[in-house]
């Protein structure tokens, strides 16, 4: 899976020639934390009160995380 840029650790090695490695925790929860920020951003009616974003982006998260490292 390639992740922009911005989502790239700089301090990580990138493996050639082998599978991917698995994208990092903390790539996660910031792509997910900027999607629920994306999704809030949109007119109307918010469909998660404002002290429930960070644990909807948690959760987001959560379910991004290939299956085998999910605690």
């Amino acid at each position: 899976m390639l992740w922009p840029e911005r989502f790239r650790s700089p301090h990580r090695a990138v493996p050639f020639g082998s599978r991917p490695t698995a994208p990092a925790e903390s790539d996660l929860r910031t792509l997910a934390a900027e999607l629920i920020r994306r999704a809030l951003r949109t007119g109307g009616e918010r469909p998660v009160a404002a002290d429930e974003q960070q644990a909807v982006a948690d959760a987001l998260a959560t379910t991004l995380q290939p299956s085998a490292t999910r605690r």
